[in-house]
């Protein structure tokens, strides 16, 4: 009779014990999956989407202008990459051809190389501009901006701009070179 008691112990105490790990194995994964490299889960990645359709018509701006400009807030130090899209045509007010550069600006920082759309047509969708930059930042909030510079004889007639930001603890940034005239041959 003893050895049935026991047995009967030790089989419900080992019932109890898989019970217990069963209800402590969420709470542990959760709290494991809270930190990783010192980092709450909530700090590992951030991502956010500006989008506006303001129409800029006869832009003839040599400065770099914002078009598009919002915070952002990053949860710790980290990486801030931007990429952007400016839609834009050739303004048809003005016959002659246009260039339109565009660029990320992060904390009023140059944060990538530009990008640049060359546009002839005339028409209403006729060109995209897709600027990419990162910076590194602090925790807190940031100004994120677009900006955009025609300095040919043409106008541009601007119709959409987005901006897809994402932001983590981890990586690292190269500082965007300045604009070189390659030699072209002949």
């Amino acid at each position: 009779m003893s050895n049935k008691l026991r047995r009967n112990t030790i089989v419900a105490a080992a019932v109890v014990a898989t019970g217990a790990l069963a209800l402590t194995t969420p709470s542990m994964a959760q709290s494991i999956a809270q930190k990783l490299d010192g980092y709450h889960a909530n700090q590992l990645n951030k991502t956010q989407y500006f989008a506006q359709a303001k129409t800029f018509d006869d832009f003839d701006s040599c400065d770099y202008t914002p078009v598009l400009s919002r915070t952002f807030k990053a949860p710790a130090k980290g990486v801030v990459s931007v990429t952007g899209s400016l839609g834009a045509a050739r303004d048809v007010s003005d016959p002659d051809t246009s260039e339109l550069s565009v660029t990320v600006f992060i904390d009023g920082k140059q944060a990538g190389n530009y990008s640049s759309v060359f546009l002839e047509d005339g028409g209403t969708h006729e060109g995209t501009s897709s600027p990419i930059g990162a910076a590194k930042v602090k925790g807190g909030k940031h100004t994120i901006q677009l900006r955009a510079s025609e300095c040919t004889d043409g106008m541009a007639f601007i119709y959409n701009e987005s901006m897809l930001v994402e932001f983590s603890p981890f990586g690292s940034v190269q500082k965007p070179g300045p604009l070189k005239m390659v030699k072209q041959n002949g």
